[in-house]
């Protein structure tokens, strides 16, 4: 996955996050999008290097799901916004892996995704 670029596979995610929801860029703050860009890419790659190793996957969700709890009180996030997060991140996948070719893989990410986005969701949602 490129980290680079405007047609990296984390700007595509971003974007897709901030065209559903206007207030998601009140949360990721502007200056910032190339951080999260590269930040997202990453946290990608260790979730697919993890694949055979689900208490690892849900130990990283926590791990960055309870960095973002204090934008809930500082910044506003809501926890929605983690599904939107896992529906750009579907769409992405769907757009680079050719969805009418690869029907089983699609599949397959879209359950990994749905795990991963309810980990970061739950983690997130608590105080610590």
């Amino acid at each position: 996955m490129s980290q680079k670029g405007p047609s990296n596979c984390g700007s595509t995610i971003t974007r897709r996050m901030m065209a559903r929801k206007s207030t998601i860029g009140e949360v990721l703050d502007r200056s910032t999008l190339d951080y999260h860009n590269i930040q997202i890419v990453e946290f990608l790659q260790k979730v697919m290097q993890m694949l055979d190793e689900p208490d690892k996957i849900s130990k990283l969700c926590q791990e960055v799901g309870q960095k973002h709890a204090k934008y809930r009180r500082s910044k506003g996030m809501k926890i929605d916004y983690w599904d939107k997060l896992g529906e750009a991140i579907t769409e992405t996948i769907r757009e680079y892996q050719g969805w009418k070719i690869h029907r089983e893989s699609l599949r397959a990410a879209t359950v990994l995704v749905s795990y991963v986005v309810d980990q970061l969701r739950f983690a997130s949602s608590r105080d610590f």
